[in-house]
């Protein structure tokens, strides 16, 4: 392979998902990890802050847009927190350009690989494989299509991310240790396909995210050895990928190895919000006492089997059905309150009379901000928030009016059978990301525009504020010289920041990159059509 001589800067991006320097950071000071170390010392380090919550989903495309959840529409997984039945998110639910959108119109090539919430692909300038939200049998994850083929001889098949979470249950030893060399097998394959598309094409901004780093968490908080055992292998994985762009591009590109939020361990306690809301009389039960008998009877059968790893829906259908429709006659508002693992919505009735609205809403925040587990200690919600403090943008509407995330060690409960404000938690995996604590991840960044200091970044009088996940792209397209252009301040479309702080010079990029002039573009999409038309 050749070193390629040009003047253009390019971007690799690793993402190891979950990841966080409480946990690799003693590996790292011991140099357990050689290549993310090199990378960290001969660079610039820090936490960096996620979303609000700290998932994948809402985390992957404020990485990929620079924009928060208000603006481009994703909150969770789901479309609609409030009704899971409008199904899952995917790239056409996403209301904002990514960066590969960016880079297409300046005719820099991209390969996105793995990135939550791309499916179904786009066509780009260059190469993108979806993510583990493939609906299960579909195989239209790619573009261009037909790089399916070659990655089927490879061995690569994006479904296999998912199969380990499709069963929530508690695993035997061998189960468990399946599952770990499942996901050693995925991140070979994955470093396969990266060899397989470095081998043959160019780019200005390459993508892989390891979303197994976020499994193997999940699955084995509990045993360090074992992380410390897959991370190695995470190590030994960057360094080749590394050093296929040293021989391909010599020293001519900087190196980001980011995380979309950080880990910890599982919950042992839920919070029962419901509960909370009818004991201080925001909410009521009006059910039967056989209504809500059976009721009960339900979720307690369907909690039983699924322990052994039994669905009864599969078994009786109508099961859910009949829970969901008892339920959701079980709770009349006495506020028209919609209670979520995220927040709590004020339906629009309330809203009308906006003096009421904020009355009940800081009466809430401030009960909500008060719940104290005695047994502990301590404040169990870290996070209890209005909405617009959190969030800005169109999409504002579609969240929580008061937004909360709870402390290390609690999670979020809706049940209505609830009798006590806390009940213990039985998890089936030991790691987890869903409170404030997991909120930050990793961000580590080295090449010939870095800073070579090995220094921790934080705010200062550069960048006035903490670094965080919507930084990333502003930075990175400044780096490619796109916000040189007078007649497109791309900068000024984003919530994150360009961190000067983390470049050697702060004016670095000098070279102006034209935007492609849209009637060559509108040339282009008519080509796209009519290739893509069948005779």
């Amino acid at each position: 392979m050749v070193i390629i001589n040009n003047e253009k800067n390019r971007i690799l991006i690793i993402g190891l998902d979950g990841s966080t320097f409480n946990l690799l950071m003693p590996w790292l000071r011991e140099n357990k990890l050689p290549t993310i170390n090199a990378i960290l010392k001969k660079g610039v380090w820090g936490t960096m802050k996620s979303t609000v919550p700290p998932i994948s989903g809402p985390a992957w495309v404020s990485f990929a847009s620079g924009v928060n959840p208000g603006k481009h529409g994703i909150y969770s997984f789901m479309k609609d927190i409030r009704n899971p039945d409008l199904g899952i998110i995917n790239s056409k639910t996403v209301a904002v350009k990514r960066i590969w959108n960016i880079l297409d119109e300046y005719e820099l090539k991209s390969c996105i690989i793995n990135l939550p919430v791309t499916y179904p692909p786009e066509k780009i300038n260059g190469v993108m494989i979806s993510d583990f939200l493939t609906p299960l049998g579909k195989q239209d994850y790619t573009y261009p299509k037909d790089l399916i083929i070659d990655l089927k001889k490879i061995g690569y098949d994006i479904h296999d991310e998912f199969k380990e979470h499709v069963h929530r249950k508690r695993r035997t030893k061998k189960e468990t240790e399946s599952v770990y060399d499942k996901q050693i097998q995925i991140i070979n394959n994955r470093l396969n396909v990266v060899k397989h598309i470095l081998n043959k094409k160019d780019f200005d901004f390459f993508f892989v995210l390891f979303r197994e780093t976020d499994v193997i968490q999940h699955f084995f908080w509990h045993d360090k050895e074992k992380l410390l055992q897959y991370f190695t292998r995470i190590d030994e994985i960057i360094k080749e990928i590394y050093e296929i762009y040293t021989k391909k591009y010599g020293d001519n590109f900087d190196i980001f190895v980011i995380s979309d939020h950080g880990h910890g361990p599982a919950p042992t306690k839920s919070i029962n919000i419901k509960y909370w809301l009818i004991q201080n009389k925001y909410i009521s039960l009006k059910i039967s006492k056989s209504r809500l008998l059976l009721l009960k009877g339900i979720k307690t059968v369907d909690n039983i089997v699924r322990k052994v790893g039994i669905d009864i829906t599969q078994i009786n259908p109508k099961s859910q059905q009949a829970y969901k429709a008892i339920a959701d006659k079980a709770v009349v508002s006495q506020e028209d309150f919609n209670i979520t693992p995220l927040g709590i919505f004020i339906n629009e009735a309330l809203k009308k009379n906006n003096e009421e609205y904020e009355k009940v809403r800081d009466k809430l925040i401030a009960g909500l901000r008060n719940i104290t587990d005695e047994k502990r200690k301590c404040n169990v919600l870290s996070y209890v928030e209005k909405r617009e403090n959190l969030y800005k943008g169109e999409y504002l509407k579609n969240t929580p009016d008061i937004v909360y995330l709870p402390h290390e060690g609690y999670t979020i409960n809706l049940d209505l059978f609830k009798t006590t404000l806390f009940s213990s938690y039985d998890a089936y995996l030991t790691g987890y990301h869903g409170h404030t604590e997991s909120i930050n991840g990793i961000f580590i960044a080295a090449g010939k525009n870095i800073k070579k200091t090995g220094e921790e970044i934080k705010c200062n009088n550069l960048v006035k504020k903490d670094l965080e996940i919507l930084d990333i792209i502003p930075t990175v397209l400044y780096m490619l010289g796109i916000h040189n252009n007078e007649e497109d301040k791309n900068n000024s479309k984003f919530d994150g920041a360009i961190r000067y702080d983390i470049l050697s010079q702060p004016d670095i990029v000098t070279k102006k990159i034209k935007k492609k002039d849209n009637k060559n573009k509108e040339t282009e999409l008519l080509n796209e059509a009519i290739a893509d038309i069948e005779i």
